[in-house]
């Protein structure tokens, strides 16, 4: 019995999943960005976005991940709450900080840390304000802190039962009332005077929440709708859509539409809950993608410029995933075939011709397909009336969706391309020949019959379009440069020819593929040379920059007075009422930039409807303008990108002029910059004339060539995808005269020429006694250097006598003591012979013999005023250490000056306080290496003379001793 319920359930379930929604999405992932795990993001007051992600916390701006965890001892961060507009806190496993901005500048200062709070605070995870000010925190060990007056002694409320718990979710209801999910465990109610959460049975399963006035949603086992009372009791409950895996996070959109995640998928669900809708990718609209998005950690909405309720950020352990709507979408499950036909019929219905007929209901965008219509070329509507137009030249006039009567055409030409009904309810159409050309246009009257309008009327040429205008005036278009706009005068039921002549050049096959009658009665036209505007005086062909000369295949006015237009291969222009223009493609949500000829309408809702050579797309906005780029913001170049000082920002002449700039906008790729710089105070006019740059790709600027004074730089930022310019950013800086054109130059240049004239003769009054003093001075250098001479002499005499004497010396003293030492003996006998070194006038402070043994180097030897023999070990190693460098190449060194020398040989410096040194290596009778060191404290206390000495007592022990150091 309890298999056959469960059953039922799911198939109930199952039929409540309505149609899939589709979004473009980004990920950042891999290498490119300096994290793996994000576990939660937040955006501030500034629009920018905040990471918590494994490897810190990171600010990111739509193109750049900002490091910000210079402060932070811990660089896994949890979550985050906004305290309030300007002030964000955040959690790591040191405890709570803030984050806010000082005149630009982000600060980070530590709020609650460990160390405060003492062994209440375990690990904080997810942190919660609610509206009394009060703080939650959710730990790791499956307790909860809650934060009131005295921050350093928080109120700690321990989940029953639970030891560990890495999520724990808050809510807070209209009541005041304080709602608990830990991750897996289920729910939980807040009694904070007790102290105590109270366990709510039923939702065991519980994995996140989400709460608005006395309505409240958890995800788990399924999602429970739940209704609450102002103490805290549940007075309703309803489960809704059972699934093989349990929903794990929860989010709202800001049009109340909910987010669920379960498993890998991502679901949407109405606010009433009645359908559970799957998302997909779909950054090509013809492909469906599955989203690339595994172990979804949270969900979060941010401001987005489109109506659909936010960009939507997904947190992952793998990546950070954002889904966005684009400006055009397709009606999903509709083919995308060439759109032939496209008309408004009543409130809520689009009638999209592809041969076949799809009715689509604008409300929830479904679609069926009308039976008995096929090779439909032309639609028109006129309240309930329906008109449809084939290929073959028939027309059929339907009533809703019964059809009345049906007109046989093909006698007369062949297919009909065009129909539109005026306010009367007549049906005016366009014909295609068949042998014979076929001139001007006809219609089917309001009684039925059909009237023709050629040749006879004075029509040369075929009709093409036509279009109703909203003070109900009528004019048609269509072939040749003589006879290519016509008006109608319904009292004489005649046309006058409007056409002008064109004050510019046009293509031979010149032709009006559509136009469109505004609500001031201007008449736009698209044509093979560009879009047109005819105001009853003048004709003139309207500047869209590289697409003035392009071919205009649709023409759609809009109540506002702005304009909507297809061109053939380069997507949808939109042209304000100062026509100004903002190109539409495939990244605004069209399938194709090649347009469909004479197709766009605007639906019952103001919404724009598009006809392409890949299917037809709607508007996501209303009344549809483009929608506004985020100011760019100018800073500085540098490792942190400073803001730049409004008020002391100055430059040399010769500087090197640099600036870049950035948009904060998600997605942020592919934005465009331009800028232009001018004299500060100029007047509008001339800055409104002065072209625009095109920033580089890097979002670097230069400017060059500057003179002194002050200037302001604008720089504008347009974002692909149906975004207009951005309001101008603007930044003042001065370029400083060079020091020679200020008026302190001037008088230092003056005093410098007046001085140069007075030094000039000073010059020319000494020169003649420097001349007699000549002969003088001469003679007293070679004096000088004569006596410099002899005395150099004496002292090389007096130095080479110090020499001898002392050679003599070391001589001597080296004799004596190796006479002491008896032939054959060995180490132990050695040594206390040869510690008198130090004690005799040798020079040596201290001397060492040094043997590897294993892998240090070990020395033993004596100091000056020791009497017991000094030992140590170093770690072998011939790039630090100056034994093992004598050692490793068999070479004897001497150095003067420790500090400037030991570079030569090793990366570091030997600090053992002794200047000079002495280093000889000589091998023992069984092969082993051993090295000789003599150590001074003075700088350049041995000489040549000294190594030579030594290296004659090395090689002395080296075939006297018997045995090896050990």
């Amino acid at each position: 019995m309890h298999r056959f319920l469960l059953l039922f359930i799911i198939l109930s379930c199952a039929l409540t999943i309505g149609s899939a929604q589709r979004f473009r999405y980004n990920t950042y992932q891999g290498e490119s960005v300096p994290f793996k795990k994000v576990n939660e993001v937040i955006e501030d007051s500034q629009g920018y976005i905040w990471l918590a992600t494994d490897q810190g916390l990171f600010r990111f701006d739509g193109q750049n991940f900002e490091d910000y965890n210079t402060s932070l001892q811990s660089r896994y961060i949890k979550s985050f709450v906004s305290k309030h507009r300007d002030t964000l806190l955040f959690s790591n496993d040191n405890g709570i900080f803030k984050l806010f901005y000082a005149e630009k500048s982000v600060r980070i200062d530590p709020w609650l840390t460990r160390s405060d709070i003492g062994n209440k605070m375990g690990y904080p995870t997810q942190i919660y304000w609610d509206s009394l000010n009060r703080l939650w925190v959710g730990q790791l060990n499956g307790s909860v802190l809650l934060f009131q007056d005295q921050l350093n002694n928080p109120l700690q409320l321990k989940v029953p039962d639970v030891e560990k718990s890495p999520k724990i979710v808050f809510g807070e209801d209209t009541y005041g009332n304080i709602w608990v999910v830990v991750s897996g465990e289920g729910l939980y109610r807040c009694r904070a005077k007790e102290g105590t959460l109270e366990r709510v049975a039923g939702f065991d399963g519980a994995r996140d929440l989400w709460i608005q006035d006395n309505r409240m949603l958890v995800a788990g086992e399924g999602l429970y709708d739940i209704s609450m009372g102002a103490d805290g009791r549940i007075l309703r409950s309803r489960r809704k859509f059972v699934t093989n895996k349990p929903f794990t996070n929860i989010s709202a959109d800001g049009k109340g539409k909910f987010y669920l995640t379960s498993g890998e998928a991502i679901f949407t669900v109405d606010s009433e809950l009645k359908s559970l809708s799957a998302v997909y990718g779909s950054n090509d609209p013809h492909r469906v993608e599955q989203l690339p998005f595994t172990d979804i950690n949270h969900l979060y909405f941010s401001s987005d410029p489109m109506p659909e309720g936010g960009t939507l950020w997904v947190s992952t352990d793998e990546s950070l995933g954002l889904l966005y709507t684009s400006y055009f979408k397709s009606v999903i499950g509709m083919a995308h075939d060439n759109v032939l036909g496209l008309a408004a019929s009543g409130e809520h219905e689009v009638l999209i011709s592809k041969g076949n007929v799809f009715q689509v209901d604008t409300r929830d965008k479904s679609f069926k397909l009308l039976a008995g219509l096929n090779r439909v070329t032309a639609i028109a509507t006129n309240g309930n009336s329906k008109w449809f137009a084939t290929a073959d030249g028939q027309i059929m006039v339907y009533n809703g969706n019964t059809r009345i009567k049906q007109y046989d055409l093909s006698s007369r030409g062949g297919g009909i391309f065009y129909m539109q009904a005026d306010h009367l309810g007549e049906v005016w159409f366009c014909q295609a020949p068949l042998d014979a050309p076929i001139k001007g246009i006809a219609k089917i009257t309001a009684q039925g019959t059909i009237q023709e309008y050629g040749e006879t009327e004075g029509f040369q040429s075929r009709i093409l379009v036509l279009d109703e205008g909203g003070r109900n005036e009528l004019y048609i278009a269509g072939i040749g440069a003589d006879g290519y706009l016509f008006a109608y005068d319904r009292e004489a039921d005649r046309f006058i020819n409007k056409s002008l002549p064109f004050p510019f050049k046009v293509s031979r096959n010149f032709e009006v593929h559509d136009l469109a009658v505004d609500k001031r009665g201007l008449v736009w036209m698209g044509t093979t040379d560009g879009l047109l505007r005819y105001d009853t005086e003048r004709i003139q062909r309207i500047s869209l920059g590289p697409h003035t000369m392009k071919e205009v295949r649709s023409v759609c006015a809009m109540p506002d007075g702005t304009l909507w237009l297809a061109t053939d291969t380069s997507g949808l222009l939109h042209l304000d009422q100062d026509l100004n223009y903002v190109p539409f493609d495939e990244s605004s949500g069209t399938p194709s930039k090649i347009a469909a000829y004479r197709s766009m309408v605007v639906d019952g809702q103001n919404y724009l409807w598009a006809g392409t050579a890949e299917g037809a797309v709607y508007s996501t906005i209303q009344n549809p303008t483009p929608m506004s780029t985020p100011t760019p913001e100018i800073s500085l170049p540098g490792p942190d990108l400073a803001d730049p000082d409004p008020d002391a920002l100055e430059f040399g002449q010769d500087d090197d002029i640099r600036f870049v700039v950035n948009a904060v906008s998600f997605p942020g790729e592919e934005i465009k910059y331009e800028f232009k710089s001018f004299p500060s105070g100029a007047p509008s006019e001339e800055i409104e004339d002065l072209p625009w740059t095109v920033v580089p790709a890097s979002g670097e600027l230069r400017l060059r060539n500057l003179k002194a004074g002050s200037y302001t730089l604008q720089v504008q930022a347009q974002k692909p995808g149906g975004f207009a310019w951005s309001t101008a950013a603007e930044q003042e800086f001065l370029i400083r005269k060079p020091w020679y054109a200020t008026t302190w130059g001037i008088i230092l240049l003056v005093l410098g020429a007046a001085l140069f004239f007075w030094y000039g003769i000073r010059l020319w009054i000494i020169k003649k006694t420097r001349q007699l003093r000549t002969t003088l001075i001469r003679k007293e250098k070679e004096l000088s250097a004569k006596e410099e001479e002899l005395t150099t002499q004496m002292n090389t005499l007096k130095s080479q006598r110090n020499e001898l004497k002392s050679a003599g010396v070391t001589i001597y003293l080296l004799l004596r003591l190796l006479r002491q030492i008896p032939p054959r003996a060995n180490w132990k006998e050695v040594l206390p012979i040869l510690c008198k070194l130090v004690e005799l006038p040798t020079g040596m402070d201290a001397f060492e013999l040094a043997f590897e043994s294993g892998n240090d180097m070990r020395h033993y030897g004596f100091q000056k005023g020791q009497k017991k023999p000094q030992k140590r070990a170093e770690e072998f190693n011939e790039k630090d250490d100056l034994t093992s460098y004598v050692l490793t190449n068999k070479k004897p060194i001497l150095i003067h000056d420790i500090d400037k020398e030991a570079g030569q040989y090793i990366n570091h410096k030997d600090n053992k306080g002794y200047h000079s040194r002495i280093y000889v290596p000589f091998e023992q009778v069984n092969g082993a290496e051993a090295v000789l060191c003599a150590y001074g404290k003075d700088k350049n206390r041995f000489v040549q003379r000294d190594m030579t000495v030594l290296q004659i007592l090395a090689t002395f022990l080296s075939v006297n001793i018997i045995d090896e150091l050990r």
